[in-house]
Parts: structure tokens; sequence; C-alpha cells
């Protein structure tokens, strides 16, 4: 999905320090982009129904824990903003280690200790009410298949759960091989 139609303001700066980060992060940039639009569609001056502000949703706790208030995030632009979701980032990297796909980038930001749980791993009950909405099976338990079917509705893209991330990439290897295939018999190779 394309999604710089969406950044009205600072675009090219945004986009720019987006992939920065990333790169310090050592994750593709089109994953925080996905996180970002499922959460709040890019918008930095976004609040939900429970109080969480900003690009990722932060918490007034988890807010507070980064230095700041929610109230301040709202205040920043969206280039500043990206500061935090840094911060937030190297916070749960350091706990839970490198995010292996965009599910699990996603995962860090909605329940970080569900990261390193295999799929059967279901979220709290005290949990299930206010993101009932997830459970994608309606099978009442929100499971780490839940959660990347409800990431692929939210960004309208097939993705992978496994080391890589989105399930296009493949794709985009088939000229490479068909290139290799043919200078190899062309015995240029």
């Amino acid at each position: 999905m394309e999604y710089k139609s969406l950044v009205k303001t600072n675009t090219e700066q945004f986009f720019k320090r987006l992939a920065e980060i990333a790169g310090r992060l050592g994750i593709p940039s089109e994953w925080l982009q996905h996180v970002m639009y499922s959460e709040s569609g890019l918008s930095h001056i976004a609040v939900n129904s429970i109080g969480a502000v900003g690009l990722i949703q932060f918490t007034r706790s988890t807010a507070k824990s980064l230095g700041t208030s929610a109230d301040a995030l709202l205040k920043m632009s969206n280039v500043q903003q990206l500061d935090y979701v840094e911060k937030y980032f190297k916070v749960q990297i350091s706990v839970y280690g490198v995010p292996k796909s965009v599910v699990d980038c996603y995962i860090l930001v909605f329940y970080p200790a569900m990261v390193r749980k295999g799929k059967d791993f279901a979220l709290p009950d005290s949990m299930y009410a206010s993101n009932k909405g997830m459970d994608m099976n309606k099978d009442g338990k929100i499971t780490r298949d839940d959660v990347k079917a409800y990431l692929e509705k939210r960004i309208g893209v097939k993705v992978s759960d496994s080391p890589g991330g989105t399930s296009k990439w493949p794709l985009l290897l088939i000229p490479l091989a068909v290139l290799l295939l043919s200078l190899t018999r062309s015995k240029i190779f």
C-alpha cells in the first residue's frame, strides 16, 4: 500500500526520517508504515477511545515511560513524534529482540509479550472485551493468527508471519531468477 498521500504535512521529511529510523532499528520502513497506518492512519494527532494518541497510539503510561506525555505528543509535528516512535521500538527491541516479520512489528505495539509466543498463545481474557474486533475467527480468543488476519484486513495486503515480512517479496525475486536462468543458458555467467 502506498502511504505518502496520507501524510499531509512534512511528507518528504517524514518518510526520510522514517527510513533512517527503520535502518537504525534493523527493520524495513514498510513495516513501520504498516503499523502506523493500522494504529492511526498515519495521523500524529489521532486519539482512540481509551485516550491513546499519535502515530502508534501511545498510551498515557507509555508516553510517561518515554519521558513525555500524551498531551505533549499531540502538540508535536509528525516528524517530531517519530523520535518517540523510535524510542518506543528501541525499548521493545531491547526486551523482545528485533522483529522478524511485520506481524512481530505490529505485536510490539499491540501486545509485546506476544512476540515470541507460539501461534496458540492468546491474549489474557481481561483484554478480550476491548479488543474483540481483532478476534477474526470469532472463537472467543485473540491469537497471533488473529492479529495477522487483523493486520492484513487493516492494511489491505497479505503479510507473512515468517522472517522477511510480506508475501510480495518472493514475487519480486521471480524476475531475478528468470534473469539468472537466462544468463546461465547464454553462458555469460
